[in-house]
């Protein structure tokens, strides 16, 4: 009898350990409620919108491409004769200047001057003054004109990568590491292993017998003097990325789920359009005990 009653015991313990175990199984991979989650999602969604705009919008603000003056200046020589019956050679370096309000303008000066002197192309004569020079093949007239030129804080040079513009140097990020730090404050490792191949490395693509390069959006350049720049493409085409509007109030997790992916789905409108509602699921993944995005948001 008592060894009867000691099996059923042992018998009991051992249930009591599997259902333990069982439970804890099932705790350990339950996926979590939507309002646990909920404050964590709505900070990760606002803060998505900028990573959005920098990846595939129109990115960071760039420099103006001007090239440096100095760079394009030309030279012009001609044998001249002065009164005295002596020959000389004139010399002029110039520069053309494309202004959107006068057209065509010529910046000329001598070679040992450091200011320039400007005349405005017409063509047609200027009857209340004398030109100071004509092309009477071209029919083109040039007149003496006050002009300022306008001036820029970076000038290219034909050095840079003609592929890239540089950063503004008051930009929020002047560096890659500091795009990728901001990303990886919101998005998960495995989503963004899909994004930085494009923003940051540059990738391949075979095409039958030919491999394909895409450049980066994204690189770090550095002159000949060792300093070191972020420049953005200007090939890149951005996405019209739109901001979202999304009402957390409709949101709920939705299958597929489990303790470290979830998918969330709510309602949201384009800022510009409010009355164009629509439903959209956003993914999260569990990364180091934290939940980061692991979808876009756009």
């Amino acid at each position: 009898m008592k060894r009867t009653k000691k099996i059923l015991l042992t018998l009991i313990s051992l249930i009591l350990v599997v259902v333990i175990l069982v439970l804890a199984v099932r705790g350990c991979s339950r996926a979590p409620e939507y309002a646990e989650i909920e404050e964590r999602f709505r900070s990760l969604v606002e803060a998505s919108h900028e990573i959005n705009q920098l990846f595939f919008g129109e990115g960071l603000p760039t420099y103006e491409r001007v090239y440096d003056p100095v760079d394009e200046l030309e030279v012009y020589r001609e044998e001249r004769v002065d009164e005295e019956g002596n020959s000389y050679t004139f010399i002029r370096q110039y520069r053309y200047i494309e202004d959107q309000a006068l057209g065509l303008i010529v910046a000329y000066k001598k070679t040992t001057e450091t200011t320039y002197q400007y005349v405005r192309r017409l063509n047609e004569p200027d009857e209340t003054r004398e030109p100071i020079f004509v092309n009477e093949e071209k029919g083109w007239y040039y007149y003496s004109i006050d002009y300022t030129e306008p001036t820029y804080e970076v000038y290219y040079s034909a050095k840079d990568p003609v592929d890239y513009d540089y950063i503004l140097a008051d930009s929020k990020y002047g560096s890659i590491a500091e795009l990728k730090n901001l990303a990886e404050r919101v998005y998960s490792k495995a989503y963004l292993s899909s994004v930085y191949g494009s923003m940051f490395d540059g990738v391949l693509s075979a095409d039958e017998a030919n491999v394909l390069g895409l450049s980066p959006r994204y690189m770090e350049y550095t002159n000949e003097d060792g300093e070191t720049y972020l420049m953005k493409s200007n090939t890149y085409e951005p996405i019209a990325v739109q901001k979202n509007v999304f009402d957390f109030s409709t949101a709920k997790i939705v299958r597929p789920k489990n303790a470290q992916k979830v998918t969330v789905e709510l309602e949201f409108y384009p800022e510009e359009n409010p009355s164009k509602r629509d439903t959209m699921r956003i993914s999260l993944a569990l990364e180091n005990g934290q939940w980061m995005l692991d979808s876009p948001t756009y």
